[in-house]
């Protein structure tokens, strides 16, 4: 099993966990593109049960609706069967330790500010 802390580097890299999202040049979308990014469909649920990040960006109920369902059907199982949430990667993250007002010097991984999730081409 992956620890926690890589586990979040490697998916979503070091300065964002908001959103997960899917544009049109990374050829991993299973639902459609609009506006060129993924409106994920059911082939994606695998790897969106798998993700880090907080919010899905986007589906839609009029593209695959099985694919919301699915998801909203392992949301709840989840909600009554909670797991122990280790938060620490996130917490390390130097945009959550700099709105948090450490000073860029105090930074835990500085070298993180270097990495960016924004701009991965696979």
């Amino acid at each position: 099993m992956v620890p926690p802390l890589e586990q979040s580097i490697n998916n979503v890299g070091t300065s964002y966990i908001g959103r997960y999202q899917v544009w049109e040049r990374e050829n991993r979308c299973y639902g459609r593109i609009t506006s060129w990014s993924c409106v994920f469909g059911v082939l994606d649920i695998p790897t969106l049960l798998n993700r880090p990040e907080l919010i899905v960006h986007k589906m839609y109920l009029d593209t695959e609706p099985a694919a919301f369902m699915c998801l909203l059907k392992e949301l709840r199982r989840r909600s009554r069967n909670p797991i122990d949430f280790d938060a620490r990667s996130y917490a390390e993250m130097p945009t959550v330790e700099l709105s948090n007002g450490k000073r860029i010097t105090e930074l835990t991984h500085p070298e993180w500010l270097m990495r960016s999730s924004f701009h991965k081409f696979y």
